[in-house]
């Protein structure tokens, strides 16, 4: 599905060659800088650490049912994890700003 993403906003099947060739050279450190100047040192170090717990809990999954696992849990434990994400659903969540659908535009 990520790899998908390539071919969206691009206008060519060869421009989205060329972003694909291109993904893993030259970092600049500094692109990187002003990213996180960008968007605000908090959320920038915020979206890496639920980047982080991402993969985690993917990496997790693939050796363990997750949900199986939750669901033989204990009540109180599987309540503060649904309540878990209640919590960062609201506090992260996107309020009051519309937008176009992405998918309106194809």
């Amino acid at each position: 599905v990520a790899f998908a993403w390539g071919f969206f906003r691009v206008n060519s099947f060869a421009d989205a060659m060329v972003i694909f060739s291109r993904l893993g050279q030259d970092w600049n450190i500094d692109a990187i800088q002003a990213l996180a100047k960008a968007v605000g040192k908090e959320e920038f170090i915020l979206s890496w650490i639920l980047i982080a717990v991402l993969y985690l809990a993917d990496w997790v999954s693939e050796r363990k049912d997750l949900w199986t696992s939750l669901k033989n849990c204990c009540l109180p434990v599987r309540w503060v994890v649904y309540y878990a994400a209640l919590l960062t659903i609201i506090l992260f969540g996107v309020y009051g700003k519309t937008g176009t659908f992405i998918y309106f535009q194809f």
